[in-house]
């Protein structure tokens, strides 16, 4: 068995979706915690950390958890060739051709956790290392400084530093801005050309707050929906995101 660059550590994570490339809405569930006992493995650290190796890692005797709802796979071993899970099949077998080799007897692999809701910039990158050490993989960050955001997420890609991959909405857009992360709407013909902009420098998606006015929302709906945008909403207030009339539009989200 060849020692693996793991030793000092105890956690990672891997995201298992990348072997079966799921749209499963359930592999992306807000989970903030667990109360399982887990071992979990990341493919991005694995290969920041062994950019220079080319064996494939094998995590073996590892007993592979299903969260939707199917029993615990005892005894599995896992097949990790660059940075996708190659395969997964039974650990009947002690000689993996020269691979690098983890012992999971006695722990269990999951796939990676989302939190559904962070301000990375209120944290700060203090957080990102312990993210992953819970095991939350992904994070969908509703309300950050865009520099600061843009840095940490090309540390985390480059293997700079260690932590999950962020989803962005950029500013939270609000009728009134209460916090710096917060963007006034204003006007409707405001709300489309942010909605442009937004998506011009990449953001992921869009975060609406509850002080929005009703016709700039539904021009900034409009907007979104020429464009392929997720959406948030935070509810009550003044926009009113659950009343009738926004389901029957299909505003309701």
């Amino acid at each position: 068995m060849r020692s693996g660059p793991f030793e000092p550590f105890t956690l990672f994570h891997i995201r298992l979706g990348l072997c079966y490339e799921l749209s499963d809405s359930s592999w992306k569930a807000p989970v903030r915690r667990h109360t399982v006992l887990t071992i979990t493995f990341i493919v991005g650290l694995y290969c920041a950390a062994s950019a220079a190796q080319t064996p494939p890692l094998v995590i073996t005797h590892i007993t592979i958890i299903d969260t939707h709802g199917g029993p615990p796979q005892p005894d599995m071993a896992v097949i990790i060739r660059g940075n996708r899970i190659a395969e997964v099949q039974r650990a009947n077998r002690d000689d993996w051709n020269g691979a690098t080799v983890l012992d999971g007897r006695g722990k269990f692999l999951i796939p990676g956790l989302w939190d559904m809701e962070v301000h990375l910039s209120w944290t700060t990158d203090s957080v990102l290392p312990l993210l992953i050490a819970n095991g939350v993989t992904d994070v969908r960050d509703m309300g950050s400084n865009l520099q600061e955001l843009e840095k940490w997420r090309t540390q985390i890609s480059t293997g700079v530093v260690v932590g999950p991959y962020i989803f962005r909405v950029g500013p939270m857009l609000n009728g009134k801005s209460f916090n710096q992360y917060q963007m006034v709407i204003g006007s409707p013909e405001q709300a489309r050309g942010i909605v442009r902009t937004l998506k011009f420098i990449g953001m992921d998606a869009l975060s609406l707050e509850r002080r929005v006015p009703r016709d700039s929302y539904f021009a900034l709906m409009e907007e979104a929906s020429r464009r392929p945008y997720s959406n948030r909403c935070q509810t009550g207030g003044s926009l009113g995101c659950w009343t009738g009339d926004d389901r029957e539009r299909g505003h309701a989200f």
